[in-house]
């Protein structure tokens, strides 16, 4: 026994300087933490950021992109302080819906990022409005958020002006004949930048009552900027719930006026039992696509042979008509223009005052309730020296037809 203990000793030694056995080491220090709390708020030529500090970072890299995707840093050294305006440059970020994320700084290390947020630069809309409003161009672009409610007149985005709508957003206007107040009237320009996930609103409401059958109000594109189908700017209505469009007096539901703006995964409906509401198609190029009406008849009464015009993989539903075409040197539409649509077969096809020796071609498109195999609705005339020509109808409604959300 004499001679284990020195031997113990030796191990006892070992043991107490790390020798022959696990080291004891302190807790690496902590690396930098992505922070909490990040928050975009627009102005005119402006956004601003803020976030919570995160505890023990030292400084902040903020990062920018237009899409979601490819990421810039705005920030060149490191900000030492959770905030920070980004100035936005005019035109070129009109319209734009920039997303933001940040990330932590401590030593040489970074941290991961935080949840990104979205926003766009321009003059809010106020929230709520006594005497209707007019947009001016030393305060544009507008962006409309949240709910934005009208009352006491029209909206008017006037000519030289842009109204952007973000994610989310309603707009929701009084009540009107559309002269004094119920009306979205655009003269310049109006883009909705709302995604699916995120669809804005347009409605009506009635001050101090109920809306009664047949009010509501009505969306005028007059004479507004043009969408260009070959880079996709001007005038886009799109991703969007449409209700209590006001009836078809001379201001109810749509109307396009000597301007071709393009309408884009809606679903809109009028707030009218007998189903004359009407989208008015008084311009040259719009282009329609995607959506869902209900209780709306589409009137095609400008020219459109040889335009942008297109018409395509949209439903109808309790419209007055299936459609119509109205006052017309010809048949208005070249073959194709109006096709892979699901119509509402039961109303009847109505035809007015429409010249010329060729019928007017809606051939490619379904109408629904209709009679026949393939269905086809009824026609309708008056003073007109041509017919429809249904050929081939579809049998079956389209693939693709209505929105995509």
């Amino acid at each position: 026994m004499r001679t284990l203990i020195p031997a113990l000793a030796l191990l006892s030694s070992l043991l107490a300087c790390g020798g022959g056995g696990s080291a004891s080491t302190s807790p690496a220090p902590a690396g930098p933490v992505a922070p909490s709390g990040l928050a975009a708020h627009g102005s005119l030529g402006h956004i601003q950021l803020d976030w919570s500090p995160a505890a023990g970072d030292t400084g902040y890299n903020l990062y920018r992109s237009p899409d979601g995707t490819a990421w810039t840093q705005v920030n060149g050294a490191p900000l030492t302080t959770a905030a920070y305006d980004d100035p936005i440059p005019s035109p070129s970020g009109d319209g734009v819906v920039y997303a933001y994320r940040v990330t932590g700084l401590k030593a040489s290390a970074e941290s991961t990022p935080s949840a990104s947020v979205r926003c766009m630069h321009g003059t809010r809309l106020p929230a709520t409005m006594a005497a209707g409003f007019t947009t001016v161009p030393a305060d544009s672009p507008y962006v409309a958020e949240g709910t934005v409610t009208v009352n006491g007149g029209n909206l008017v985005v006037d000519a030289g002006t842009d109204l952007y709508v973000a994610d989310g957003a309603t707009l929701d206007l009084e009540a009107g004949d559309g002269s004094a107040a119920g009306r979205l009237w655009v003269k310049g320009l109006l883009r909705v930048a709302a995604s699916p996930l995120t669809p804005a609103a347009f409605t009506a409401h009635k001050v101090g009552g109920t809306l009664a059958n047949n009010e509501g109000f009505s969306i005028w594109f007059d004479n507004a900027v043009n969408y260009d189908p070959t880079d996709g700017s001007g005038c886009l209505l799109q991703n969007a719930t449409i209700t209590n469009l006001a009836s078809g007096n001379a201001y109810g539901g749509f109307d396009l006026i000597n301007c071709g703006p393009r309408l884009t995964n809606l679903k809109a409906t009028a707030n009218c039992s007998n189903g004359i509401s009407y989208l008015y198609v008084r311009g040259t190029g719009a282009i329609i696509d995607h959506c869902t009406f209900s209780q709306i008849t589409p009137s095609i009464e400008a020219e459109q042979r040889s335009s942008a015009f297109s018409f395509d993989h949209n439903r109808f539903r309790g419209g007055y008509y299936a459609i119509s075409f109205l006052s017309l040197p010809d048949q208005g539409v070249d073959p194709g223009q109006v096709a892979s649509n699901d119509f509402d077969g039961s109303a009847s096809a109505y035809l007015y005052n429409v010249a010329g020796s060729t019928d007017v071609p809606l051939g490619g498109n379904f109408w629904s309730g209709g009679a026949g195999s393939p269905p086809v609705p009824g026609e309708t005339t008056g003073l007109t020296t041509v017919h429809f020509d249904f050929t081939t109808a579809l049998s079956t409604a389209p693939s693709g037809v209505g929105p995509s959300w």
